[in-house]
């Protein structure tokens, strides 16, 4: 209850985004795997992309698709695994987008020998920002004494689906889960808070989900 209330009592701040973009996470920087840097990427992005303007006036349209992969020691792009949803035809294009810009990627290399590299890389389509987002989870605790999970996990997915480097807002669907006895979904949302950062959930994931 205590990290619930508190998560969503944060205050954030995130410049715009534009329509399309494209950017790394953690691992070793992406702009040194693909030909001309990120910015060649997102322009690459902004030119191909099948999604228009139009297709993102449905808010349930909008958001961030983050994908992970294996650049292979080959230069393939293996293993393409969603990370984040947004919906079909979102995830679809930049499923598309990744596998077509493939022979744009470098092969990193230690020691003159080509090493194959996890990399996860985020699609924006006119996500909305940590900021609009903040009067959704001001509404949390209240939903909470009330017991209505259902809406607390529909503002949460909304906030995940459009800001998915939001770890406490993975931390709160952890928590959540585990208050209604759902245990391994818990651990799995537990275990991105941790990836993003998140002490507060490592402690959850030695305590449930060993």
């Amino acid at each position: 209850m205590k990290h619930l209330l508190s998560f969503c009592c944060v205050v954030f701040a995130l410049s715009g985004w534009s329509q399309f973009h494209a950017d790394s996470l953690f691992r070793k920087a992406v702009d040194s795997r693909y030909k001309g840097g990120i910015e060649a990427f997102e322009n690459y992005v902004a030119t191909t992309s099948q999604i228009k303007e139009k297709d993102m006036e449905d808010t349930r349209n909008r958001g961030t698709v983050v994908l992970a992969f294996v650049l292979t020691v080959e230069g393939k792009i293996d293993e393409i695994q969603t990370v984040n949803s947004v919906c079909a035809r979102m995830d679809e294009d930049a499923y598309m987008l990744l596998k077509n810009s493939e022979k744009n990627w470098i092969v990193r290399k230690e020691d003159g020998k080509s090493v194959a590299t996890s990399i996860e890389i985020s699609f924006h389509y006119k996500p909305f920002e940590r900021a609009e987002l903040k009067p959704m989870k001001e509404k949390i605790p209240g939903l909470y004494e009330k017991k209505d999970y259902n809406e607390i996990h529909h503002i949460l997915d909304a906030v995940i689906r459009n800001q998915p480097y939001d770890k406490e807002a993975f931390f709160g669907r952890g928590f959540l889960f585990q208050e209604q006895g759902e245990t391994e979904k818990a651990c799995q949302s537990w275990k991105r808070a941790a990836v993003l950062g998140d002490i507060d959930s490592e402690s959850m994931l030695q305590r449930y989900c060993q």
